[in-house]
């Protein structure tokens, strides 16, 4: 708490899914409304990977109330290659 309360910069990394949303909500009213510091900065991480509970960009934004600031792609080639 005290690390994120001192923080200049809060930075959530999240999936686009319900629970990442869900998630991401808490951890955002947990900064605003407890620690009263500003709203985190979001970034999704593995954008494109297909789910159960996955959510399209547009739809997580629109739970989120805020745009993501930056979106990581899942890229498939990578793991291939390993």
């Amino acid at each position: 708490r005290h690390a994120l309360k001192i923080s200049d910069h809060v930075i959530v990394v999240t999936e686009t899914t319900v629970p990442g949303l869900r998630d991401a909500l808490r951890l955002s009213d947990y900064c605003r409304d407890v620690l009263k510091i500003k709203t985190p900065i979001f970034v999704a991480n593995r954008e494109g990977v297909a789910g159960k509970y996955h959510m399209t960009k547009a739809e997580f934004e629109k739970g989120l109330n805020q745009q993501l600031s930056h979106v990581i792609p899942f890229v498939l080639e990578a793991y291939a290659s390993t």
